[in-house]
């Protein structure tokens, strides 16, 4: 399941430009224009080769790779990344251009999986490393910070999107339990706007596996998953509701240095308050 955001950028696939890959692993071979024109190329792209012809009509063929390639899960501009090279694709009004590489992360032993975040200033990767045995492949997550990628879990496959007032909330089940967290800004204590962990069905909430997340600009949670209702395997989408903003007190009016003198009336009513 994709967000509805995401879902509304892939017309900007069907762009005038076209890319071709020159060999394995490559991404971001010769990029050339529908007129055969070329286009922008990310620093060190070969210039060598042609994209394949564009083909007449709204619906093009708008990148080819011999490597799986993975649509980022994230707010701000869509990427296309190659799993096994990093190289990146960029979606951006109505244009596919080359990127930046994801340079330093570890794809010689791992894949890309999943990219999400706020991009381009909250990038997180969640990658998947074989396992020889093949019995549990192992989920490390990264995220992007100025000095580089940084290992923030060394097995932890989380849901991450962008949630209201500027923060990253997470959201899993691979422990066995439902987990949501806010993963940036990094707080000590939950706010009060946090979605609670509690689904309301008891058996659903024993079982629930979860697929995908997705946020609403005013704090609106919609989780899809799996679990048992009425005790059938379903597929199920829960919804945690924005939590309203807590009222805040109105602050003290300043007072003067002299403290006001207190008439009949009100210190009757100072005294019955005291006496209640």
């Amino acid at each position: 399941m994709r967000h509805p955001a995401r879902l509304a950028l892939l017309p900007l696939f069907a762009s005038s430009l076209l890319f071709a890959c020159a060999g394995d692993a490559k991404l971001d071979p010769p990029i050339t224009s529908a007129s055969g024109t070329p286009a922008t190329r990310a620093s060190g792209a070969p210039s060598s080769g042609a994209a394949p012809a564009a083909p007449s009509g709204p619906v093009r063929v708008a990148l080819v790779a011999r490597e799986p390639v993975v649509l980022s899960e994230a707010g701000g501009d869509t990427w296309i990344v190659g799993s096994k090279s990093g190289k990146v694709a960029v979606g951006k009004k109505g244009e596919l251009a080359a990127g930046e590489a994801l340079a330093g992360l570890p794809l010689d032993t791992a894949s890309i999986a999943r990219v999400e975040g706020r991009l381009p200033g909250s990038v997180w990767v969640s990658l998947v490393v074989p396992d020889p045995d093949k019995k549990h492949d192992r989920a490390p997550l990264y995220r992007h910070f100025k000095s580089g990628w940084r290992e923030i879990a060394p097995d932890w496959n989380p849901e991450i999107v962008p949630w209201s007032k500027n923060r990253m909330l997470a959201g899993s089940t691979s422990s066995g339990k439902l987990k949501l967290k806010i993963v940036e800004p990094q707080t000590d204590k939950p706010p009060a706007d946090m979605p609670s962990r509690r689904i309301g069905d008891d058996a659903c909430q024993k079982s629930f596996k979860l697929r995908d997340l997705a946020a609403l600009p005013d704090g609106t949670l919609f989780g899809v998953g799996r679990c048992a209702v009425e005790k059938r395997a379903s597929y199920v989408v829960v919804r945690w509701l924005a939590s309203p903003a807590p009222e805040t007190a109105p602050a003290p009016k300043a007072s003067g240095s002299r403290r006001p003198k207190r008439g009949p009336r009100a210190a009757a009513s100072a005294s019955a308050s005291a006496s209640a």
